[in-house]
């Protein structure tokens, strides 16, 4: 008998599915999978390569930084560096004042991947 557990081996290969990895030809029942080609990785956005100088020189960026960078106010710089937060290209550090923004290992990589 063959040692593959059947319901972890079908949820990781939903999993699969789910993320992009693999695909169910037409045919609700069809037990054969195919790899999807890799998509091209998403673009760096712009709001990030304008404080790129920002980050080469300190290793982080503050609100100030940003605002200055984007030429916007506090609560416009505050909007998109959440966003960029919760898209997972930058990562929180600290709370109100003190509150830095620093690369996440997902940005540096595609950061190595596009030199």
């Amino acid at each position: 008998m063959s040692e593959v557990d059947r319901d972890l081996a079908y949820r990781e290969i939903q999993e699969m599915i789910r993320l992009g990895i693999v695909a169910r030809p037409s045919g609700l029942y069809s037990r054969t999978y195919f790899v999807v080609k890799p998509a091209a990785p998403p673009p760096i956005p712009e709001e990030l390569t304008a404080i790129a100088d920002a980050f080469s020189s300190q290793g982080y960026v503050v609100n100030k930084d940003l605002r200055a960078a984007w030429g916007v106010s506090r609560f416009t710089a505050w909007k998109r560096v959440k966003k960029l937060v919760e898209e997972g290209f930058l990562r929180q550090e600290g709370q109100k004042g003190g509150t830095r923004y620093c690369l996440t290992d997902r940005l540096k990589a595609m950061l190595t991947r596009n030199i």
